[in-house]
């Protein structure tokens, strides 16, 4: 929201939504005894290697920047999302 997007969750369909496709991901996972996490929010990223590996019927990717039409501050947006981080979790 800082950078002036609104982003949407959507039922049944994991991240955030803005403009229609993904903008951000949580993860987490388990496999026997070990678990795994992640995090991902699309900033200034090339999303054409996303294409091949997206589902059928899923809208795919967007990034902040595709969004505002311009580069965004990479270090801003990180420090955005810490803040957000620590005030709800």
């Amino acid at each position: 929201r800082p950078f002036g997007v609104e982003p949407v969750r959507r039922t049944r369909q994991a991240g955030l939504w803005a403009g229609g496709r993904r903008l951000a991901f949580i993860s987490a996972g388990t496999l026997g005894l070990v678990s795994s996490h992640g995090f991902h929010i699309n900033i200034n990223c090339d999303l054409a290697p996303w294409i091949p590996i997206t589902k059928r019927g899923d809208p795919g990717w967007t990034s902040l920047a595709e969004l505002l039409g311009r580069p965004q501050d990479e270090t801003a947006a990180a420090r955005s999302v810490a803040e957000a981080f620590l005030r709800y979790f």
